[in-house]
Order: C-alpha cells, then structure tokens, then sequence
C-alpha cells in the first residue's frame, strides 16, 4: 500500500513549554512532518523577541530537537506592519519549499487566533493550532509526566511574585499556583523556558544571572552553562 505523504509543517516556536507540547503533538501525528523551527528575533541584540533571552539558548534547543532554526529578525520595537511584512516574505521562501502551513501553540485566546489565521490567510499559509481549547490543567500535568522540564522567566507581578523567578515548572509550582492563574499561564501570567525533555538529545542547561523589571512584568536573564544537570527537580 502506498505511504501517505505528510504534510510538511513550520513551528513558531518560544523555546517555552508551550511550543513543546505542541511540538510533540505534531511529531505524534500521522498527518503532519515538522520541518522546522521559526523565531523572531531583536535585529542588533540578538536576543528573542517574546522573552529577551539571547538567541543561543533557542539554538541550543534546536540542535537538542534536531531541527533546523529559522530567525526572523524585527526591528526593536517593530510596529505590526514591519512584523507582517517580514513574515509575507518568510511564506514566500517557504512555499517554493513546499510549505504551507505553520503552527502556533495557542490554546483559548480568540482574538490572537484570529489575527495569526487573518495574517496567515492575507500570505497564503494554512494556520494550525494543535493545542486549541484542550484543558490546560491537563496540558499542565502532562508537560510534568512526560518527563519534560522547564523554568520560569517570565511572571506578571500583577498575579505572581517575582519569587517564582527561575522556579521550575513542576508539581510543587503547580500546587502553590492560585486556582484563578490559569496553569499554563495561558493569558500571560507567566512564560517558560525547557531546558530538558525526552524529545531532546541532550539538555539545554540555564542558569538565571540577574531580574530585570519591564513595567508590570519581571523577567529572569538566563544564560547556557554548558553542562549536563543530573539533578531532579521532581
């Protein structure tokens, strides 16, 4: 019987655990082939435009994943339209390699689906969103169970202390977690980083040098330490 041909797929990937999950959820399929990784990135700093961390550490993580890395650079501060304009000629390149459609980790929040599906449409490309409205208390847990790890780098000190800073994401984080912060941080409460997975050939291993507050939200500076943790935080 003859193979049914995948469909080739690009990840907009944070390095959060997030973008694993949806990762993973891809890979498992039978449908789809992840192909790629794609991140923007701050022209001049280098550094990711989501979270502020050096692009490194997504490089890391990709060559962990074995997959190639894609960086879309933006302007510091870049307006929408700068974003979109950068983002029509990556699915230019990407439809002469024959692909067409792209992967977001979002899960509830209407309105950025429907500007990413706008965008995706206005380009040519087929947005799929793989996590939408699954349970994110189970999300949460199976990040936990599989065996996947990841620290926080991101709190809103407007629901979370800057405490939770280079906190693992683990049973205890989840417990301590107030009952109305969603536990994926879904509406923006908090933002992580994996550093270690069955997924990955090897651990992306940080180390938080410093806070550094951003209005409303804190964030942890972190930094590869190029060696393996045979730690555990569970």
């Amino acid at each position: 019987m003859k193979a049914v041909q995948k469909i080739s797929v690009m990840v907009s990937w944070s390095g959060g655990k997030d973008s694993l999950l949806m990762l993973q959820q891809l890979q498992r399929s039978e449908q789809y082939e992840v192909v790629g990784l794609m991140t923007t990135v701050e022209e001049g700093s280098d550094r990711v435009v989501m979270h502020g961390f050096p692009i490194a550490l997504i490089e890391e993580q990709a060559r962990a994943l074995g997959l190639p890395l894609e960086k879309i650079y933006l302007p510091a501060g870049a307006p929408n339209s700068i974003y979109e304009a950068r983002m029509a000629e990556t699915a230019r390149q990407h439809h002469e390699r024959g692909i067409d459609h792209w992967a977001y980790g979002d899960i509830y929040l209407e309105d950025i689906r429907r500007y990413r599906e706008t965008l995706c449409q206005r380009i040519g490309m087929t947005p799929l969103f793989p996590l939408w409205e699954q349970d994110t208390h189970k999300l949460a847990w199976r990040f936990i169970r599989e065996k996947n790890r990841a620290v926080l780098i991101v709190v809103d000190t407007r629901v979370l202390k800057p405490t939770f800073l280079g906190k693992f994401f683990n049973p205890e984080f989840l417990r301590r977690l107030p009952n109305w912060i969603d536990p994926c941080g879904e509406r923006g409460e908090f933002h992580t980083f994996v550093f270690a997975s069955p997924s990955f050939q090897f651990p992306v291993n940080v180390e938080v040098h410093g806070l550094e507050s951003k209005g409303v939200f804190w964030v942890a500076r972190i930094r590869s330490t190029g060696k393996a943790d045979s730690g555990n935080d569970q």
